[in-house]
C-alpha cells in the first residue's frame, strides 16, 4: 500500500501536513500518505503511527479529504479507524481511549469555520452508535457524536443512514463546524434543545446504550450551555 501512496513531509501544502508536528498519548506522531482522487475529486488518505523510528505496519485512518475556497467544499471523512495497530509480529498496540480523542481534536483543527466531518458507524467497532440511533438516541449523545464534538464539529449532526444511490458509502454521521460566533450560537440553542429531551427522557433501552450516551448527552449539554451562557 504503502509504495503505490506518497508520503506528505512537514513542508508540504496539504492541510493534513500540519498533522505532522503533533503528539498523540505523549508518545506517537503521525506519517501521512496522501493517495488517488476518487470520482469528485477529493483525495484518500491513510495515517500510520510512528513511535521513534518505528511506523504500524497498517494505517490507523483510512479517509478522504477535500478542500476548495468555498466553506462546504472542506472536509473530512474518515472511513476506517482501528483500535488495534500492529507495529510488528509481535506487537498489537490497543489505541486508547484519550489517543483516539486526541486523533480526532487535531483532525478538526485543520477545518475551516462551515467545513465537516464524517465519520463511519458501519464498522464492529462503531456497532454502539449504530445500535443507539436505531432505537431513537439523537447523534449528539452516541460514542461518534461525542468524536464529532471533540473535533469542533457537534454543532449540527446529520445522520446518513440511507446512502442515496450508494454514492455516499458507509452509514456516517455528519458533522459541521460554524461559520461564525452566530451561527454557533443559533445551532448550539437547537442542539440543546434535542440533548434536553434525551436526557429528560424516560426511554427503556439497553443497559449499555444508556450507560454509554447518557453521560455523553449531559457532557454535550454542559458544553452547549456554556456556549449559550457566553452569548453576546
Amino acid at each position: 500500500m504503502k509504495k503505490q501512496w506518497q508520503v506528505i513531509n512537514p513542508a508540504s501544502s496539504n492541510k493534513l501536513s500540519e498533522l505532522l508536528n503533533i503528539n498523540i498519548d505523549g508518545d506517537f506522531s503521525f506519517e501521512i500518505l496522501i493517495g488517488p482522487s476518487n470520482s469528485i475529486g477529493a483525495n484518500y488518505f491513510s495515517i500510520f503511527l510512528k513511535k521513534e523510528n518505528t511506523v504500524s505496519l497498517e494505517p490507523i485512518i483510512l479517509g478522504l479529504f477535500n478542500s476548495g475556497i468555498y466553506p462546504g467544499y472542506n472536509w473530512l471523512e474518515i472511513i476506517n479507524f482501528k483500535k488495534q495497530i500492529a507495529f510488528d509480529k509481535n506487537q498489537l498496540l490497543e489505541v486508547s481511549e484519550q489517543a483516539e480523542l486526541e486523533i480526532f481534536a487535531n483532525l478538526g483543527k485543520i477545518l475551516p469555520p462551515g467545513g465537516h466531518l464524517m465519520i463511519e458507524y458501519e464498522s464492529a467497532y462503531r456497532r454502539l452508535t449504530a445500535r443507539s440511533l436505531l432505537v431513537g438516541v439523537p447523534p449528539d449523545a452516541t460514542p461518534v457524536g461525542r468524536l464529532l464534538y471533540i473535533a469542533g464539529c457537534g454543532y449540527s449532526i446529520k445522520n446518513w443512514y440511507i446512502p442515496e444511490g450508494g454514492r455516499e458509502g458507509l452509514r456516517k454521521l455528519q458533522g459541521f463546524k460554524p461559520l461564525d460566533r452566530q451561527h454557533q450560537i443559533i445551532t448550539a440553542k437547537k442542539q440543546i434543545n434535542i440533548l434536553n429531551q434525551y436526557i429528560n427522557s424516560d426511554q427503556d433501552l439497553e443497559w449499555d446504550i444508556t450507560g454509554y450516551t447518557k453521560p455523553i448527552a449531559e457532557q454535550a449539554h454542559l458544553y452547549l450551555s456554556d456556549i449559550i451562557k457566553n452569548e453576546k
